[in-house]
C-alpha cells in the first residue's frame, strides 16, 4: 500500500512537474514574441524619427532667384560658396553655371552644417547680403553678365 501510495505521488509530482516545464517554456516562447514585437514597434518607431530629423535638417544648396529673368544665384548653405546660374531659351542667354565665390568662409576646423549661411536680396537687383547665421558676419554678393563684376567681399566679420 505503501510503495502505491509513493508510486501515484511521484507519478503525480512527475506530471506537476511536466506541466511546470511545458508552461515555462510557453511563457519564454511569449516572451520572445513580446519582445520580437516590441523590437519590430521600436525599429519602426527609430526608422520615422530618423525620416522626420531627415525632413527638418536644412538643405545644403539653395536657388536664389534675381529680378534678371534668366539668371539665379546657388548657395551652399553650409560654406558660403556661391554661384550664378543661368538658363537659356535663346543664344542670348546660354546655360552655364559660373562660380561668384566657390571659396568656403569656414574655418578648417568648423563643422560643415547645413542652413548655416542665408541669402537676402537688396534693392539693388546684382547686389545679396550675405548672413553667416552662426556668427553674424556679413558679406556683399554681387552676380553680373560681366565675369569681372562678379564678387563676394566682407561687410563685417
Amino acid at each position: 500500500m505503501n510503495k502505491m501510495i509513493i508510486t501515484i505521488s511521484i507519478m503525480l509530482m512527475s506530471l506537476t512537474l511536466n506541466a511546470q516545464i511545458q508552461d515555462s517554456t510557453s511563457v519564454l516562447a511569449s516572451s520572445v514574441q513580446l519582445l520580437s514585437t516590441k523590437d519590430s514597434l521600436y525599429m519602426k518607431m527609430l526608422s520615422e524619427i530618423s525620416d522626420q530629423i531627415a525632413d527638418l535638417e536644412p538643405q545644403r544648396y539653395k536657388i536664389y532667384k534675381t529680378e534678371n529673368m534668366y539668371n539665379l544665384i546657388k548657395l551652399d548653405t553650409a560654406t558660403g560658396r556661391i554661384w550664378q546660374v543661368q538658363y537659356g531659351m535663346n543664344n542670348y542667354a546660354k546655360p552655364m553655371e559660373t562660380p561668384i565665390d566657390d571659396r568656403s568662409l569656414l574655418m578648417s576646423s568648423e563643422k560643415v552644417c547645413s542652413g548655416r549661411f542665408e541669402l537676402y536680396p537688396t534693392n539693388n537687383m546684382y547686389t545679396f547680403i550675405l548672413l553667416d547665421t552662426l556668427w553674424g558676419s556679413v558679406w556683399q554678393v554681387q552676380w553680373s553678365t560681366n565675369p569681372k563684376q562678379r564678387f563676394r567681399s566682407v561687410i563685417a566679420y
